[in-house]
This record gives C-alpha cells, structure tokens and sequence, in this order.
C-alpha cells in the first residue's frame, strides 16, 4: 500500500507543472479509486426535447454530484463534454493591431483569475475560536460578453483599447470535439 501511495505522489509531481497556474495556487485533490465500472448510465432526450448540450451540463451539474454524495462511491468518471470559452482570434485584425497570440494569452491570464479575498476566523485570539477559513472571489470569467471586454492592449497615446472583442470571436462550446455516445440512435 506505502509504495502505491508514492507511485500516485510520484505522478501527480510529475502533473504538477504541467497545470494551469490557478490550479496550482488551489491546490489539487487526489482520490482513492478502483478502476472498475459497477454502472454506466446512459443520459438522453427520448422526445429530442433537450440537446445534448443541455444533457452534458445537466449531467455534470446534477446527476453527478448526486451519485457522488451515495455512500460508498468513491468516483464518477462522467463522459459527458465539457464546456470551454473558445477564441478564435482573427489574424488580420492581430496583425492591423500590432498583437500576437502571446498578447492574448497574456491578458487572458492577467485578467480572468480567483483572488484571494482574505479570512474568517484569523488565527485564534482566544480559546473560543478554533479555525481560520480562506475566501476566494470568483474572479473568473464565465460569459461571453466578459470575456469579450477582456483589454488586450492600450495605446499610451490616445489612450485607445484593444478589447478581445476587436481581434476574436468569442463562443461558449465543447472543450473536445472527439466523442459522440448514442442509446437507441439518439446522442446521450
């Protein structure tokens, strides 16, 4: 068991600096699990009333946390998509501006993070009080129209912006395009 609990040490120092810097200044989980499937459950529209868009989010929101909180399930390997902001930046207009996908990047990092808010609870002044909580705001963006508003530059000059909006087409979609699942013919 000790050398199975340092083979999963090894690997997530290994995955460690491959995460995007929030994950790394939240800290990560890791879990216990057999990799043995007891259920799939499959989740679909009968009448074709909801897309799979709406299945994959319901799923992922609901039923998940649902099946999670059954005593005894230590996992859910849920194969439903996952959403993502998606930018597709247009290279004329970078280039009319004078901007690289680095510039991007780089303002999509600086401006779409969890900060730190402070604490509840500061360390005990007296007997009475036992812990400190941390409070994260949620700095991070989730519409389209916020992210469009993301300033990717500034002339020093006229004091102009370069909004994301004026370089890239943004849209909420599906992180992968790579997986499709049917029940009787319909998408599930």
């Amino acid at each position: 068991m000790h050398i199975a609990a340092l083979n999963v040490q090894n690997r997530v120092g290994i995955a460690a600096p491959l995460l995007p810097s929030v994950v790394s200044k939240l800290g990560t989980t890791v879990r216990a699990s057999n990799p043995d499937q007891l259920m799939l459950v499959a989740i679909f529209s009968p009448h074709k009333t909801h897309g799979i868009t709406f299945l994959d989010n319901y799923t992922s929101t609901f039923i998940v946390d649902a099946i999670l909180r059954v005593p005894g399930v230590g996992d859910v390997g849920a194969r439903t998509d996952q959403f993502s902001m998606r930018v597709w930046m247009n290279p004329d207009k970078m280039a009319s501006y004078s901007l690289t996908p680095a510039d991007v990047t780089a303002a999509l990092n600086a401006q779409n993070v969890y900060v730190a808010a402070g604490s509840v609870g500061s360390p005990p002044q007296n007997s009475s009080q036992t812990n400190e909580t941390g409070i994260l705001v949620n700095g991070m963006l989730n519409k389209v129209k916020d992210y469009e508003k993301i300033i990717i530059k500034t002339n020093p000059t006229t004091g102009q912006m370069v909004y994301l909006k004026n370089v890239a087409r943004v849209e909420l979609g599906k992180f992968t395009f790579s997986s499709n699942a049917f029940v009787d013919g319909n998408r599930a």
